[in-house]
């Protein structure tokens, strides 16, 4: 019988080998934090419960003002899942908040518009009010397709 086939199960056939921790295999995703700006609420509901799922940190708002607020408050969102057409202050409007205040500005989120409006309609409206779109992402139409706000988010 040969020598390595001798040797115990918790030894190295090579006693001189140097000793080195396994590579790790398990892969560490960082946590996503999202802030839902919408004011449907069962929207909200299926959004904030998808992403907790997905273990990410989720914060809702059903308007533009209190967006603002937790934005102030929490600088450190991934990103904004923007409804456009709210009541109080809405999409349009948090846009131009935002683009003019230099704090919000330099903070890393990016944005991701969701509506129900046409997104020829939207680009025209943000074209037309003169809203930059430097933090924009991209846009999914409502019914959300859940496979393509993964490829964007996570």
């Amino acid at each position: 019988m040969n020598a390595f086939l001798q040797q115990e199960d918790n030894r190295s056939p090579f006693p001189d080998a140097p000793v080195t921790d396994p590579p790790q295999t398990k892969i560490q995703k960082t946590m996503k934090k999202i802030l839902i700006v919408n004011d449907d609420p069962i929207n909200n509901l299926i959004l904030s419960k998808w992403f907790k799922d997905k273990t990410c940190e989720v914060s809702v708002v059903t308007d533009g003002l209190q967006a603002l607020d937790v934005l102030k408050a929490q600088p450190d969102f991934d990103y904004i899942l923007l409804d456009m057409y709210m009541p109080l202050m809405d999409g349009f409007t948090l846009m131009k908040t935002i683009d003019a205040d230099a704090e919000l500005k330099a903070q890393k989120f990016e944005i991701i518009i969701i509506s129900g409006g046409l997104v020829a309609d939207i680009r025209r409206s943000l074209k037309d009010q003169n809203i930059s779109t430097a933090k924009l992402k991209d846009y999914l139409p409502k019914p959300i397709d859940f496979d393509d706000l993964e490829a964007m988010v996570l």
